[in-house]
């Protein structure tokens, strides 16, 4: 019997050597690692202009994108065309009707990502008509969806009140709290103790969204009361001009010794620069279930953290410091509490240190038997795997595959909203048309 396989689509950004989607990265070479075939499709790139494979021997798929539109039809054909049982994707843009028309046309089934981009959740849309557009761009295409994976509890909650009857997972970013644990014990036996310095530290991309000026602001306030604290923006600049105006504004201030720019760190690396810092802190505008705030939590003193995203729900319960976007004044204060006080820091950093494990992956295996026994990408593999076992029929059959080949039904008046059947289950209409079998009157009383 052929194995299954699992087809990512990636339309932007692009997937290449580097990619640090952790959570698609972790989960499909889990896949790869338990005999799936696994295959990537994404636009060609600089850099991913001369790969042919992604790991040990994962096929990536490189379609060359000129000219926005015939690029588009393109990577549309080829999604259309894969033979693989299940696609994958994220739910924002256009590669989810890919995925639509693909099990609309040839009875696939796909999942879909929706990720802790809180302010981009199609239920969380505030006026009629931007509602309207939301559920237009993506009411659809969650609809289809067999599952729907999500990555912070207050995305499932809204969608799953939106959608009832839809297949839900939640799945946080790909940390596991063993893997966490175990550099901490490596450490340990080799004796390496990291030095928490008077240091402040920014770690990840460096672009307008992320705020880093609110951040270079708040520290020039307190630079004379605290002349022994330095400020470490650590990241690459997806924003070349963004980051001249940060350079500009250190020289500004008088303060290029005490605030350095250092390059990205990746793994172990970045978490001894968490290590060897007394305070965290993440002003960006724009986050989602941020990764780097439980890395910080497991490392890291304490945290200072804006209120975007779900910010506050990783760090509930007193695990650090919350501010309002943009809340400059907000940020000093919480920034001169912390530096004042060492009691502080340490009573930030233990709580951090509690609750940390409960918002990696392993938290979110309860009920499986077998979460005890992985970790890193074996891990993901296997909730992915027990999710598509519950979603399809597993193990596949020779003839069928994977996938339940059940086109939709659509039942009532296009003007109506329509009863949809997706496989085996359904899903609950808005305003349906009346029961099958009904009488005429029965019909004519319905639709007055």
């Amino acid at each position: 019997m052929r194995p299954p396989s699992i087809l990512y689509v990636a339309w932007r950004p692009e997937v290449d050597a580097s990619w640090k989607m952790r959570h698609f990265s972790l989960g499909l070479r889990g896949l790869a690692e338990a005999g799936w075939a696994v295959s990537i499709l994404t636009r060609r790139g600089p850099r991913n202009a001369d790969m042919e494979t992604l790991w040990d021997g994962v096929p990536l798929v490189r379609l060359p994108t000129v000219g926005r539109v015939p690029g588009a039809l393109r990577f549309f054909w080829h999604v259309i065309q894969s033979d693989a049982d299940v696609a994958w994707a994220m739910i924002w843009g256009w590669v989810g009707w890919c995925l639509l028309a693909r099990k609309l046309l040839r009875g696939k089934p796909y999942v879909l990502w929706l990720d802790g981009y809180s302010h981009l959740a199609p239920w969380d849309a505030t006026g009629w008509l931007r509602k309207a557009l939301c559920e237009l761009r993506y009411g659809l295409v969650l609809r289809g969806a067999s599952i729907i994976y999500a990555e912070a509890p207050g995305n499932r909650e809204l969608t799953q009140n939106a959608l009832p009857h839809a297949n839900l997972k939640l799945l946080s970013p790909g940390l596991w709290a063993k893997d966490l644990q175990r550099i901490e014990e490596q450490w340990a036996r080799a004796a390496i103790e990291p030095q928490r310095g008077s240091v402040i530290l920014y770690s990840g991309r460096i672009a307008e969204t992320k705020r880093v000026d609110d951040l270079l602001h708040a520290f020039a306030a307190l630079s004379d009361a605290f002349p022994g604290w330095t400020l470490d923006i650590r990241g690459d600049a997806s924003d070349q001009l963004y980051l001249r105006r940060l350079v500009e504004t250190v020289r500004a201030y008088g303060l290029a010794d005490r605030v350095r720019f250092l390059p990205a760190e990746d793994g172990e690396n970045v978490y001894r620069r968490f290590s060897e810092c007394s305070v965290f802190c993440l002003p960006s505008a724009i986050e989602g279930f941020s990764t780097s705030i439980v890395e910080a939590m497991f490392f890291c003193g304490a945290i200072v953290a804006a209120d975007s995203g779900w910010s506050s729900y990783q760090l509930q319960d007193g695990c650090g410091l919350i501010y309002r976007v943009g809340a400059v004044e907000e940020l000093r204060d919480h920034l001169k509490a912390l530096m004042e006080s060492a009691d502080l820091r340490e009573e930030l950093r233990a709580r951090a240190g509690e609750n940390a494990g409960s918002l990696c992956v392993g938290a979110f295996l309860s009920g499986h038997a077998e979460r005890s026994r992985w970790s890193g990408s074996k891990g993901a593999g296997v909730m992915l795997r027990l999710a598509l076992a519950e979603a399809f029929s597993w193990p596949p059959s020779p003839a069928r595959g994977l996938h339940e080949p059940a086109p939709w039904r659509l039942r009532g008046k296009l003007s109506r909203t329509v009863h949809l059947e997706i496989g085996r289950v359904k899903v609950a209409p808005r305003v349906s048309g009346p029961p099958r079998g009904a009488s005429c009157c029965a019909r004519r009383r319905h639709r007055l």
